[in-house]
């Protein structure tokens, strides 16, 4: 790490992939001009108050390394990389500490040199989109977010990519909640038609009530609970661990009784034991027996319905995303209207 921060301290390229825009000649980074075209205009148009749908519909279908296309997310990180006004970096945040994750950091050893990479975009440019992105995430933070019921679960017949909610405001005001296409609305990769929100979210709900009330809930209720009554519960890797830790405590105790006695060790034993009393717990009250009352159950899915026009839109959701996946059936019934 010492050498890659000495080299890094003298403006080296490091590896990797170039950004959208250069190529690397002798370890230095070089403007590629009909990409730099591409991001300027990215940023021009930005700065100016255009949104990503302009932005892409103006620059086309644009292949990146790898194959990929500029999408929304892209144009995101591409307008927060400072490599373009000419700042090089290295090394920002940490990532890792001890092999374990920790949130990316600020690393006070990171290197920032300004000015040492060909500028493609001019600082007063940069400044204002900056600006406008810091206002925008402001906005974002204070909007109310909208539920979707269906994100997720409806695929697009063209790409086979999942449909993502989204509300769109016309100048007067007014607000639409559609489903689209994901590459559709990312990357602008796929025709297929835009879905309203409410409709269809009214047409799966309506469904779904119609598709309970026929179910036999006696004898659903019945079947749960003698399921999960004849159930064991499933401690085997509780049971290894323990197993694991009895050994490794006795290594310990066996350490400390030959005099092999220090302060790392003593904390290391406490540990064991700490977690040696955690699973015996786990493991005794996962061997105690349950019942579960099918008569409740039965109660409960009936309660379910008789609150089902009063029920809020999170119960909906995850009653769909249940039923939609697990019955065939019903989410091949859903799928005839929406593609129809």
């Amino acid at each position: 790490m010492d050498s890659i921060a000495t080299k890094a301290k003298s403006g080296q390229f490091l590896g990797g992939t170039p950004n959208f825009g250069y190529e690397i000649i002798n370890d230095q980074y070089v403007i590629i001009p009909e990409e730099a075209r591409i991001v300027n205009k990215i940023f021009t148009m930005y700065a100016n108050g255009s949104s990503y749908e302009k932005i892409l519909s103006a620059i086309g279908p644009v292949h990146v390394r790898r194959g990929k296309v500029i999408g929304k997310n892209s144009l995101y990180y591409i307008l927060k990389n400072e490599r373009y006004v000419g700042v090089y970096s290295w090394c920002k945040h940490h990532v890792k500490v001890m092999g374990k994750y920790t949130g990316k950091l600020p690393n006070e050893n990171a290197v920032r040199i300004e000015d040492w990479i060909l500028p493609i975009v001019n600082k007063d440019t940069w400044e204002r989109v900056q600006k406008r992105m810091g206002e925008r995430k402001h906005n974002a933070c204070n909007k109310a977010k909208r539920v979707y019921l269906l994100s997720g679960l409806i695929e697009c017949t063209q790409c086979d990519a999942h449909y993502v909610g989204h509300t769109s405001t016309n100048k007067k005001g007014y607000s639409t909640r559609y489903y689209c296409c994901g590459n559709k609305y990312r990357n602008r990769t796929c025709s297929c038609k835009n879905l309203n929100a409410d409709e269809v979210e009214a047409f799966v709900v309506q469904n779904l009530k119609a598709y309970l009330l026929g179910l036999d809930f006696h004898t659903m209720a019945q079947k749960i609970a003698d399921t999960i009554n004849g159930a064991s519960a499933d401690l085997k890797a509780e049971r290894i661990e323990l197993a694991d830790i009895i050994k490794q405590i006795d290594y310990g105790t066996k350490a400390i009784l030959k005099g092999i006695d220090y302060p790392e060790l003593q904390t290391e034993m406490l540990k064991l034991r700490i977690r040696k009393s955690e699973l015996e717990d786990i493991i005794a009250k996962g061997e105690e027996k349950k019942t579960v009352s099918a008569d409740k159950l039965e109660v409960l899915f009936h309660q379910m319905l008789e609150d089902w026009d009063n029920d809020l839109k999170g119960v909906y959701k995850k009653m769909i995303k249940i039923y939609a996946h697990a019955d065939r059936s019903f989410a091949l019934n859903i799928g005839v209207h929406i593609t129809g």
